[in-house]
């Protein structure tokens, strides 16, 4: 019996041990919670709110419990322009079309739209066509905050620019130790050098084509807040044609191949936007902004320099473009980016290539351009470029070419019904077509300005290889002389 008493007190002891042990940790815990509250009160009152910063950035985030000098690094990392990483699962994905995953593209958390009450973005949102397109919500940008080993093995299934698939492994580390050594900026705008910041903001948007040459445009390219220019830009000597100011680069790593170094832009504050089109633009980015190589054109400060993410290359091209060419442009990369990047006005350059004027300004000699679909399709971006012209939503020199101030139908919309020329007439391969149709009504004359390929046509309706000596020119070309069928 008193053995049974004795264990019975040792194990209310124990019990009581412990409880008093768990009350304890309970006081202390609950002291330590109010005394943190209290302290992180103190410095964000000083500070400006961690808060109200992020509600500016049109963010929701649940504040972590932070030591004050945590909370103070924090601020001033906002106030810099630098975030903290983000969440990068799908629910921050913007999901166009079939939102399969390549029409799936990241979200930029922190934008906010623009004050200005005639600004780009409320148009654009506000038209008929575009506003199925235009998505200035999606990230622009590419920096260490917006990468993850998730994210960077939903971007790899597809082939650069879009993605980071390429022919040699382009490991998740080697683009973490890049995108390391530059700023986690979230706009390519930077308002610091600014006394005071415009309510509207004005870009020019400055090709290199050689519709510039003796435009005298210059003064009036400089007169904007911003001035975008691509690749070989060269100012120097073409200063009353295309200006001399330059806001922004855009670029890759071929692009200055054939510039002196005294013709690279390097105004005060510039911005080099980079589009890594393969494995070798990360490192030509790094090299250009941390050796000091007399091979390399390109030497920058690496504050200076912004990398395009290639969810945006890729809705540029499967939404605004929608065509089966490589990639977009450079040029047309450098146009859409002031486009979304927050320009309340945009105003375009020499953009559009022309058989009326040489392929760039700078040319010694006349030069024809190369339009090369497999490539690029310059045909579709100067269509996007004309329903913009005249809609109103930017403004577009194109000085007396006819082909560009020619009105284009918009989606759905017919100007005039389809022309019967020799063209439409020779593609007709049944012989089932109606009595008006059966025969070419052309003068030869007509025939040769209007057809494809004179001999070609010529030998297969049976005629002579000159006008001169043929009977049958008053009575045209019937189908029935044809000696080879039309395919």
């Amino acid at each position: 019996m008193r053995m049974h008493f004795l264990k019975f007190v040792r194990n209310a002891l124990a019990i009581s041990v412990l409880v008093t042990v768990l009350m304890l940790y309970m006081y202390l815990y609950h002291v330590h919670r109010v005394d943190s509250s209290n302290s992180k009160k103190n410095v964000l009152n000083g500070a400006g709110t961690l808060q109200t910063l992020l509600k500016t950035a049109h963010v929701q985030v649940n504040l972590p419990r932070l030591t004050p000098h945590q909370v103070i690094k924090k601020t001033e990392a906002l106030n810099s322009d630098e975030m903290s990483p983000r969440d990068l699962s799908e629910t921050y994905l913007v999901k166009l079309k079939n939102a399969t995953p390549e029409f799936s593209f990241r979200r930029n958390d922190f934008f906010s739209p623009s004050k200005c009450p005639k600004s780009l973005q409320k148009n654009l949102s506000a038209n008929s066509w575009t506003s199925k397109l235009f998505h200035p919500e999606i990230k622009q940008l590419l920096t260490s905050t917006s990468i993850s080993k998730a994210e960077y093995q939903r971007l790899v299934k597809y082939w650069m620019p879009f993605g980071f698939k390429y022919h040699k492994n382009f490991t998740y580390e080697e683009l973490t130790e890049v995108l390391r050594l530059f700023p986690k900026a979230n706009s390519i705008f930077d308002y610091t050098r600014w006394k005071v910041q415009p309510e509207c903001i004005s870009c020019a948007v400055v090709g290199n084509g050689g519709i510039l040459r003796g435009s005298g445009m210059g003064k009036e390219i400089d007169g904007h807040d911003m001035v975008f220019r691509v690749n070989n830009c060269i100012r120097r000597g073409y200063e009353e044609d295309v200006g001399n100011r330059t806001t922004h680069l855009v670029l890759m790593d071929r692009s200055l191949r054939f510039t002196k170094r005294e013709d690279i832009p390097r105004d005060e504050g510039i911005k080099y936007i980079f589009m890594p089109c393969r494995e070798q633009d990360y490192k030509y980015i790094s090299q250009a902004a941390t050796s000091n190589s007399p091979k390399l054109h390109l030497h920058v400060s690496t504050s200076d320099v912004r990398i395009l993410h290639p969810d945006f290359i890729r809705y540029v091209h499967k939404i605004w473009e929608n065509t089966k060419s490589y990639r977009p442009t450079t040029g047309g990369m450098m146009f859409f980016t002031a486009l979304h990047a927050g320009c309340d006005s945009v105003s375009v350059y020499g953009m559009g290539f022309t058989g009326q004027y040489s392929e760039h300004y700078y040319d010694k000699e006349f030069k024809k351009y190369k339009s090369v679909k497999g490539s690029h399709d310059f045909q579709r971006e100067v269509e996007i470029l004309k329903h913009l012209d005249q809609d109103e939503l930017i403004r577009w020199y194109k000085r007396d070419v006819k082909e560009f101030n020619q009105r284009l139908p918009l989606p759905g919309e017919s100007l005039a019904p389809p022309m019967k020329s020799a063209v439409n007439q020779s593609q007709l391969t049944s012989r089932r077509q109606s009595h008006r149709r059966a025969m070419i009504r052309e003068t030869p004359y007509q025939l040769y300005r209007n057809a494809p390929d004179l001999v070609k046509l010529r030998l297969r309706a049976g005629l002579s290889r000159h006008w001169s000596n043929d009977r049958r020119l008053r009575d045209g070309i019937k189908f029935e002389n044809l000696s080879i069928p039309l395919s």
